[in-house]
């Protein structure tokens, strides 16, 4: 994974925490360690 990637994900989890519901959160966390897995 390039490290554009990398900021662009940490970039949009933080918009998440900040703006949409927990339960949103809790699952683009869930896909984000899908993504750093593959």
């Amino acid at each position: 994974m390039s490290l554009n990637s990398l900021i662009f994900l940490f970039f949009s989890m933080f918009k998440v925490n900040m703006f949409f519901p927990e339960i949103l959160q809790n699952n683009c966390i869930c896909e984000a360690k899908i993504i750093l897995k593959s």
